[in-house]
């Protein structure tokens, strides 16, 4: 029987938060962790769990040489030994890498889900596909390839609704159309700027609640569900403070689905729902990778990274671990970035708001904090609200203090300083990394 603890683990997309979270739980238990990227500067470099990091060639550019290049690096990094040996991406990534996993079976193993089982639920209208013919309670979803599909669509749906792109991340090119007229010109553009066919959908009611689960050949090996408490941008941003729930429901929705795909590997779905136990949650979409907010789900107990590579190698799973119901965490800097905008929407009329919250962005991008929060403090007539602003911020500070703070961890000191990658990309492109914009 293989030592699993004497493993070697080649994780990819190593400037994320996932990454890191994957390197703690797997380097803690003596496996030897090395990290991917196209960028040679990434949050994995900080952590005293990872023994080297190496750079490859960028998938975005050219699949074919990232593909080719990655071979090659698993083939100079293979053990001369039987230990374990695996290739576990983080990202998008694991698709492209199923799509190939011929090319990488003689020599390594690689924990993405099998090509076909991920062709049933993605791209989006493939998802659309699946659930009609399972039966899935889903939002009422049409994938238009034509404009006859398109005029068809629109005759049965109510508005507002969304049209979206049939692959993208991060919720990137997602047009939330109030008229038949805009929905009809924001098919186009997504026609013309992103591949595959578009997808009309209705807006669900609810809240967005996120279900994570492991499991082998169609069958549920753990999971998990979580809701964003707070989002970093508030309207549209990643869940900066999360809190675990109850997932039985989420369970019985996705169980066929699981089944029918014959999945193996983990996932991360979507569902919108309003919390009540007679309405059924409503399946949004299906990531067939892990998820930006793996920490969390780590920090409630169930350590999704190790068991992925336990149920790689050995194809089972020893223990199986039940999530913490309640349990909360928050990302540090972008939780208080959060507070600061809930505290300048309440505090401010009408829109004015955003233009206080971009203003603030805007010079702690440029290094200059004092002069950024005196911004956010000044008062300008009709706009802010300097007394309820503050008792704002105060409540949102006062009650993230129970709160675990995630990736400050204090046995890996240095990783801390992946964090800065994150509010970096904020404050110099005015946006979240893709994983975070899910």
């Amino acid at each position: 029987m293989q030592d699993l603890s004497q493993g070697r683990v080649l994780i990819t997309y190593g400037r994320s938060l996932m990454a890191v979270t994957a390197a703690q739980s797997l380097g803690r238990r003596g496996v030897e962790v090395i990290g991917l990227d196209d960028v040679d500067f990434t949050a994995l470099s900080f952590s005293k769990w990872v023994d080297k990091t190496l750079v490859h060639k960028r998938a975005a550019l050219d699949p074919y040489l990232y593909i080719n290049d990655l071979e090659r690096i698993v083939l100079e990094h293979r053990p001369e030994d039987d230990r374990p040996y695996v290739l576990m991406p983080m990202f998008n990534d694991a698709k492209l890498i199923a799509r190939h996993a011929d090319r990488f079976a003689p020599h390594i193993k690689v924990t993405a889900p099998p090509a076909a089982a991920i062709g049933t639920v993605d791209p989006k209208d493939t998802l659309a596909r699946t659930a009609r013919r399972l039966g899935l309670s889903t939002p009422l979803s049409f994938a238009c390839e034509t404009a006859r599909d398109l005029a068809d669509a629109l005759a049965e749906m109510t508005f507002p609704c969304l049209v979206k792109p049939a692959d993208a991340v991060g919720g990137r090119g997602i047009a939330k159309a109030e008229t038949a007229q805009a929905a009809r010109k924001a098919w186009r553009t997504i026609r013309q700027h992103y591949p595959g066919t578009p997808v009309v959908q209705a807006i669900a009611p609810g809240a967005d609640y996120c279900y994570c689960v492991l499991a082998i050949d169609g069958d549920l090996v753990t999971d998990m569900a979580y809701r964003n408490v707070v989002n970093y941008p508030a309207d549209f941003g990643a869940g900066v403070v999360r809190e675990t729930v109850r997932h039985h429901r989420f369970r019985d929705a996705a169980a066929p689905l699981l089944a029918r795909a014959g999945w193996t590997g983990v996932a991360e779905i979507d569902f919108m729902w309003t919390g009540r136990e007679d309405d059924a949650p409503l399946l949004i979409e299906v990531n067939p990778r892990f998820w930006a907010n793996l920490d969390h789900s780590v920090g409630s107990g169930i350590d999704f990274p190790w068991l992925l590579y336990e149920a790689t190698v050995t194809g089972r799973v020893a223990a199986v671990p039940g999530a913490k119901i309640g349990y909360r965490s928050k990302l540090p800097g972008l939780w208080l970035l959060a507070a600061l905008e809930t505290a300048s929407r309440e505090g401010h009329a009408g829109d004015d708001h955003a233009e206080t919250h971009a203003t603030l962005l805007s010079r702690l991008g440029a290094g200059t904090l004092e002069d950024g929060l005196r911004r956010f403090g000044e008062h300008r007539e009709g706009g802010l609200d300097l007394r309820q602003a503050f008792q704002t911020l105060k409540r949102q500070i006062a009650d993230a203090r129970a709160i675990d703070t995630i990736a400050a961890d204090q046995d890996d000191p240095l990783v801390g300083l992946g964090v800065l990658f994150i509010l970096g990309s904020l404050l110099r492109y005015g946006e979240l990394p893709a994983e975070l914009r899910r």
